[in-house]
């Protein structure tokens, strides 16, 4: 059976903790929003996904986006390409189906950063609406993967500062993106707290798995 959208969100969870949990191990305590160590996330993502798809279907990582394009087969619109589709942009990870076309990308952040992320949910949006069904072409979706990491205070554990600071980033998305036309959806992974040999040393610090999804409605 050929990878679906369940597969891939609960790969996306299941790696993100793995490479901070692997992170923590390594380091006694810090987690991978303390450093630039994007590239453990991508990595452990890619392990997880790549368990999930069936044997014809394979990923690639640093993909860049003209690949992409021209491997989905989509037809090209009319007039010059938004910026965002610079041919030399490159995808985190790379889906693709039995016929080596591209189904889903997935970009990874560390964590939250309104600039950054903004600029990484544009270029999936129009990639997806680039490459998608409606156009002719195979791309399906895209992820936009991140941890989430807050601390304990006085009057919230650390899980409800996660999850209000999760609901505040939808809250953005929803009112704020430019989805043109196409589907958002969000997925949130469980929390897990920090290693009870750390907490005396850090606090009572818990992270969980974000992603934003966008994909097209055809």
């Amino acid at each position: 059976m050929a990878i679906t959208r369940l597969m891939i969100i609960e790969a996306v969870h299941k790696g993100t903790a793995a490479a901070n949990k692997k992170y923590e191990k390594w380091t006694s305590g810090l987690w991978v929003t303390d450093s630039g160590v994007e590239g453990l996330m991508v990595s452990s993502i890619a392990e997880a996904v790549n368990t999930r798809h069936e044997k014809h279907e394979s990923l690639a990582m640093e993909v860049p986006f003209g690949e992409i394009r021209a491997r989905s087969e989509a037809r090209a619109k009319r007039g010059p390409h938004p910026a965002t589709l610079k041919g030399t942009n490159r995808a985190d990870i790379v889906l693709f189906n039995r016929i080596d076309q591209p189904i889903c990308v997935i970009e990874v952040k560390r964590s939250w950063n309104k600039r950054r992320c903004w600029k990484d949910l544009e270029r999936i949006r129009d990639l997806v609406d680039a490459c998608a069904h409606g156009r002719g072409g195979s791309l399906r979706r895209g992820f936009l993967a991140m941890i989430v990491a807050k601390k304990a205070t006085r009057n919230q554990s650390a899980d409800q500062r996660i999850e209000e600071y999760i609901d505040g980033i939808k809250q953005l998305v929803d009112t704020k993106f430019k989805n043109k036309g196409l589907n958002v959806r969000y997925s949130t992974g469980v929390p897990r707290p920090l290693g009870n040999q750390f907490r005396q040393l850090y606090g009572d610090w818990s992270a969980g798995s974000f992603c934003i999804e966008i994909s097209s409605s055809n």
